[in-house]
């Protein structure tokens, strides 16, 4: 039942909860749950300071080839050949976590490790 205010009309600030459908810009929720995985992607890569060239319809693209999507080892990522290059239709692949975790490193030539570096909040400061 929907809350009253003290003239007697719906209150709004108790509205209805929970997923609006109609409100949704992308009906399917299949779609929908791309989208946003879309986003999160595309705004990780900018904070990685990682050039991103793929679209919407091009990831989508991407994407569609294969359902098993997520975070188990033997579910299905979207990583770049080149840990070097950009996010782009030719640098991308679909392969299992599993083999994505136990890719070989980048390394500098004395061996160690490099790690990722966020040159994101630098370019803010200058």
């Amino acid at each position: 039942m929907t809350k009253l205010n003290r003239h007697g009309l719906p209150d709004k600030r108790y509205g209805t909860k929970g997923p609006q459908q109609a409100r949704w810009l992308i009906q399917d929720p299949w779609h929908r749950q791309l989208r946003y995985k879309f986003l999160r992607a595309r705004a990780q890569a900018k904070f990685w300071n990682q050039e991103w060239q793929l679209t919407w319809e091009q990831y989508l693209e991407i994407m569609r080839s294969n359902t098993n999507h997520g975070r188990d080892m033997d579910n299905i990522n979207l990583c770049r050949k080149d840990t070097d290059g950009a996010w782009s239709r030719d640098n991308c692949e679909l392969i299992p976590r599993r083999v994505v975790v136990k890719r070989q490193r980048h390394k500098y030539e004395d061996g160690r490790i490099r790690r990722r570096v966020n040159t994101y909040k630098n370019k803010e400061k200058n």
